[in-house]
């Protein structure tokens, strides 16, 4: 599948932690932008990378969907629900009118493509930022738009595959809900087996149906997310992906990037 990639590593740094030093949360159950940024932005970029719980942050609540993502992927890392309740709470800030979301197109060598999602209270700062990435890595950005045919904007739902669990069966319970797509994959561990896991895609509109269907299923949802499927995904070589690895860990670097979504396959 396409690869999604969030800030990991620079999120989880000691500015991380220091940005939690007022919030009544434990730190092992969210992780948060030292830079607030847009809520929906922040449930798209929600992930579960075993040591992250939740991106979260400062918003006015006018989007149900959002804080519906936002306690999907909470509530799939069994996350309280006063922690939950108390992070949406916070989302509709006093600050939150000073954050934007940018969203930046760019193509990089060997045919590929990017999709760079920000959320910045100086978008001036931003895409300088972004630009001096890209073009440091043989890449450049687009024109807004350029990539609307590239990629769809997909629901996505991933969660361990039982012994007992009925792929067929589970895919005609859920068409009801949104489903378009079931996959099982094999997702790699560090330091355990490799484990079996389900993914699900549905249009983007079928978010919150989907999440309600699998939790009346009790499914535990590793990973809820909106995110950009390419619609035509290219393969690399091995020298060629590190190449690019590298400008994706350029862009990763800046705390205004949100997520990068790119058409690698």
């Amino acid at each position: 599948m396409i690869p999604v990639y969030p800030k990991g590593e620079t999120i989880l740094g000691q500015k991380v932690y220091r940005s939690l030093a007022d919030i009544d949360v434990p730190v092992d159950m969210v992780v948060v932008f030292r830079k607030p940024a847009a809520l929906d932005a922040i449930a798209d970029a929600v992930i579960a990378r075993g040591d992250v719980k939740i991106y979260w942050t400062q918003l006015q609540l006018i989007n149900n969907n959002a804080a519906d993502k936002v306690k999907q992927a909470a509530k799939a890392q069994n996350m309280p629900k006063h922690n939950i309740e108390a992070a949406i709470k916070r989302a509709s800030g006093k600050d939150a009118a000073d954050i934007r979301e940018m969203h930046y197109e760019a193509k990089g060598p060997y045919g590929t493509q990017f999709i760079i999602d920000c959320a910045t209270d100086n978008g001036t700062r931003t895409v300088a930022n972004v630009k001096a990435a890209l073009t440091r890595n043989k890449a450049e950005m687009l024109t807004s738009g350029s990539l609307n045919f590239m990629f769809t904007r997909k629901s996505v739902f991933t969660f361990d595959r039982t012994e007992e669990m009925d792929i067929e069966e589970l895919e005609l319970e859920l068409i009801d809900a949104g489903l378009e797509e079931i996959e099982e994959d094999i997702e790699p561990q560090e330091n355990e087996e490799d484990k079996a896991i389900v993914r699900i895609f549905g249009e983007f509109s079928a978010f919150g149906d989907l999440s309600k269907a699998l939790e009346e299923m009790n499914i535990e949802v590793t990973k809820g997310a909106h995110q950009y499927i390419a619609n035509t995904p290219i393969d690399l070589t091995d020298e060629q992906l590190e190449e690019v690895e590298v400008l994706i860990e350029r862009l990763e670097e800046d705390e205004d990037v949100q997520a990068v979504y790119t058409n690698i396959n």
